[in-house]
């Protein structure tokens, strides 16, 4: 066999060969906790994205987690320490299923409060849940709802010092929960608030600030 068939053999047996696959992303689903709401997670989301070797970045709002596409180089490790970076109290755990919001503040002892639903279930009308003699605050909220943050530390406040106020706090938890359906077009924007005065009329207040609600309802 000559020299030159020889080599012809041996580069037609090399570009034979398969080149070595490049390693592949991973896909992985962290646990974030700590976030005041959603719109922090989807900057969180577009932060991490701009770090070297992650590759796809998508915040879930409802389960407050994150799912990251990463390459080789970047561990579970170094994600959490961008994460604890990003915000003060944040955290991330590898794995789905631990995602939790900020938790709000507890109302003081003594006042009229109480949650009637966590998870979004249907109430049936409010009118049969009003409080009767006292205005009753129905403060329609989500853990993820930033605007609703501000909203309840009014509330908080305006129920401590007038003991004739109930309030009476609803997680909306999604947009197509059956508490939203139950609320049908008349919600579009949260925090939702409906206000009954001791004699049972009602106003509704959609998206409102707590200073739009008050000017209304006469409060100082």
């Amino acid at each position: 066999m000559s020299r030159r068939l020889l080599a012809a053999l041996l580069v037609a047996s090399a570009l034979a060969l398969p080149l070595p696959a490049a390693a592949a992303d991973r896909v992985r689903v962290f646990s974030l906790q700590g976030l005041d709401g959603g719109d922090t997670g989807d900057q969180l989301a577009a932060r991490l994205l701009s770090v070297s070797g992650v590759h796809g970045a998508h915040f879930d709002l409802y389960a407050c987690e994150l799912k990251l596409t990463l390459g080789t180089m970047i561990t579970d490790a170094r994600v959490t320490q961008l994460v604890s970076q990003a915000g003060e109290g944040w955290r991330a755990i590898p794995g789905p299923g631990r995602g939790r919001y900020r938790p709000p503040l507890e109302y003081p002892r003594g006042v009229d409060v109480a949650v009637l639903t966590r998870d979004g279930a249907a109430l049936g009308p409010l009118e049969k849940l009003r409080v009767r003699g006292k205005v009753t605050i129905f403060d329609t909220y989500a853990d993820w709802c930033v605007a609703c943050r501000p909203m309840d530390q009014h509330v908080r406040e305006f129920v401590r010092t007038h003991p004739h106020v109930a309030v009476r706090k609803l997680n909306l938890a999604r947009w197509d929960s059956p508490l939203a359906r139950e609320f049908g077009p008349r919600l579009t924007a949260l925090p939702h608030v409906v206000v009954f005065t001791p004699d049972g009329r009602r106003r509704e207040f959609d998206g409102a600030t707590w200073e739009q609600v008050a000017a209304t309802m006469g409060w100082r």
